[in-house]
């Protein structure tokens, strides 16, 4: 895994999740309407899973500058709270769009999207012990 995103550019997973956030949130087109309306059922589930994969990209790419070493607790809050300003922001810039394609705009779907970077940051905590430099779990004989 570690050989497949060193092949890629600095900050690329993150560079792509946020065009992918402010592509589906907020440029208007018919087909991200009827998209919204199909998964609207889905909706907390989906700005859960929003606020979770842009801190996992943020925290990939930062691990990955810094040769897979670990990450402290310190550095995973604040990329929780920066994956959190971004989704919020587009969330908020959904107010913008033109009329006919205007979403509304629920201050529970930003809560939703904390709740899935602060819980992807606690994850990872676990998650980079299985590809970190030194890995804690092998024992160094």
């Amino acid at each position: 895994m570690r050989k497949l995103f060193a092949s890629f550019p600095a900050w690329t997973a993150s560079v792509v999740w946020i065009l992918l956030i402010l592509w589906t949130m907020d440029v208007p087109s018919p087909f991200m309407e009827d998209f919204s309306d199909v998964f609207i059922v889905w909706d907390k589930f989906c700005h859960l899973l929003l606020g979770a994969v842009m801190v996992f990209c943020l925290c990939l790419d930062w691990q990955r500058r810094r040769k897979w070493r670990q990450m402290k607790p310190g550095i995973l809050f604040i990329l929780a709270l920066i994956g959190s300003v971004i989704t919020a922001t587009a969330e908020v810039c959904q107010i913008f769009t033109p009329e006919e394609y205007r979403r509304w705009f629920d201050p529970l779907d930003v809560a939703w999207q904390l709740i899935g970077a602060f819980g992807m940051a606690a994850l990872y905590s676990a998650l980079q012990l299985l590809w970190c430099k030194p890995n804690p779990l092998k024992k160094v004989k």
